[in-house]
């Protein structure tokens, strides 16, 4: 591009050539990807937990996790969102396994539940949605059956029912 800045010699200057691919194995973890010169993760990494056969993927910049992340079980993705600057941001989707099976797809502000949340069955009938705010239920929230029929709602403030619920 075009611009250059005007003081060019004071901005400090980063080797960040790749040193080496890591590969290490301890207890019941595999942990492979990208350090540079300064020993930093940078890049895509996997992190692998062989006793309960979990795997996480993503990305980290400067040893902290940034972009999309991943959670794998087996070969089901439970889990999966975006870090910005070490920080849960944005829309997150979990699946819980088990008996219970559901899906739920929350959002967060700077590591921080906040905004709309919905649950489902593993058939996707949702059977909840609300509102978090600093990370706590605050708002107008529904419970539904696993048919679709709304079978409590009302307020919450603080995570505690507020007011009338029908």
């Amino acid at each position: 591009n075009d611009f250059v800045p005007e003081n060019i010699d004071t901005i400090p200057q980063i080797n960040l050539s790749f040193k080496k691919y890591y590969k290490h194995s301890f207890k019941n973890y595999v942990i492979y990807g990208l350090v540079d010169s300064a020993n930093l993760k940078q890049g895509y990494w996997v992190i692998q937990d062989v006793k309960s056969n979990l795997t996480y993927k993503g990305s980290y910049v400067n040893n902290l996790p940034e972009d999309w992340w991943q959670v794998i079980s087996g070969n089901t993705l439970i889990c999966a969102g975006h870090y910005e600057q070490n920080k849960k941001q944005g829309y997150w989707a979990y699946l819980q396994l088990g008996q219970n099976k559901t899906s739920k797809y929350v959002n967060y502000k700077s590591d921080t539940l906040s905004g709309l949340a919905r649950e489902f069955t593993s058939d996707s009938i949702l059977i909840s949605d609300g509102y978090y705010s600093k990370g706590l239920k605050n708002g107008y929230w529904k419970f539904y059956s696993v048919v679709g029929i709304i079978k409590e709602q009302g307020n919450y403030f603080d995570n505690h029912k507020s007011g009338w619920w029908r």
